[in-house]
């Protein structure tokens, strides 16, 4: 391993195949350690499969990763975790009827001549919950946490498991305002500790507020690499969009500036156009 390698994971020239769509084509990017590194795009843009690679959640058909200056092979999510990778997504995986310090160590549980060792667990909790400055009750059923809180006992479980890479995937999609300035200012404070974040998110003012580095992907490429350092809005957006600055689904005429919806595969299938339309600045648009 590099002494000198100051990135915690790099993907070269990454691909991936499902049958004849090609969802990444060729990607690098690299995520410097201690730091939020954001995956922006729009829908089926990649994003989410560069965060899959990453996780071990799946296997690129091309290219290699490497996770603090080694290439290496994740074959499945076990392999992420030994490495110190944790994976956080939208379907959080608490279990509700377990109690909340059963969930810290789900799949670890601490135990003594085959006895779980409920004090230790306990400790561990409060523990985590003085790092953390949170106070997620022990003893009582995980399920009757908020959404917030859950999601906080799931990066509890990960610094537990001594996580080196945090990866998340829309990590506020579900939280109020509050409860996400909440998030970040303990991303911030896993940051200063020395933690790398990766995060994909639909919401470019959260990026811009927590991320030190931001790639955008488009059409399963690198459309903006993180060297770029953009921190507009509107240049991420025009990077999203790209040249054309129209929506997925939209193409332009060839001889009008009047874009138009391509059509949805059930009208294709049943000729049949759709009921509702609205016109915008002189132009006639299909929904």
């Amino acid at each position: 391993m590099s002494t000198v390698d100051s990135s915690a994971i790099t993907c070269r020239g990454l691909s991936k195949e499902y049958g004849l769509v090609r969802a990444l084509d060729a990607v690098d990017v690299v995520i410097r350690q201690g730091t939020v590194h954001a995956l922006v795009g729009q829908n089926g843009a990649g994003k989410s499969t560069c965060l899959g690679l990453m996780a071990g959640r799946q296997r690129p058909t091309e290219g290699s990763i490497e996770v603090f200056g080694e290439e290496v092979e994740l074959d499945s999510p076990r392999d992420g975790i030994r490495l110190g990778i944790t994976s956080i997504y939208q379907e959080l995986t608490i279990v509700p009827t377990l109690s909340t310090q059963a969930n810290l160590y789900l799949g670890s549980e601490v135990s003594r001549f085959g006895i779980l060792s409920e004090r230790r667990m306990r400790r561990t909790l409060r523990d985590l919950n003085e790092r953390l400055g949170v106070s997620i009750p022990p003893d009582i059923p995980a399920g009757r946490l908020s959404v917030a809180d859950q999601q906080m006992l799931e990066i509890m479980r990960a610094l537990r498991a001594d996580a080196r890479v945090i990866l998340l995937d829309e990590p506020t999609a579900a939280l109020s305002l509050t409860e996400a300035q909440s998030l970040f200012r303990i991303m911030k404070e896993l940051r200063i500790r020395g933690t790398t974040m990766v995060l994909v998110s639909h919401n470019l003012e959260d990026v811009l507020e927590i991320a030190d580095d931001i790639t955008v992907f488009r059409d399963g490429k690198v459309a903006l690499p993180a060297t770029a350092c953009v921190r507009d809005k509107q240049q991420l957006v025009t990077a999203m969009l790209g040249p054309s600055g129209l929506e997925p689904g939209e193409v332009a005429l060839k001889d009008h500036v009047t874009p138009h919806r391509v059509p949805r595969s059930k009208e294709l299938a049943t000729g049949r156009r759709t009921d509702r339309c609205w016109r915008g600045r002189g132009h006639l648009f299909f929904v």
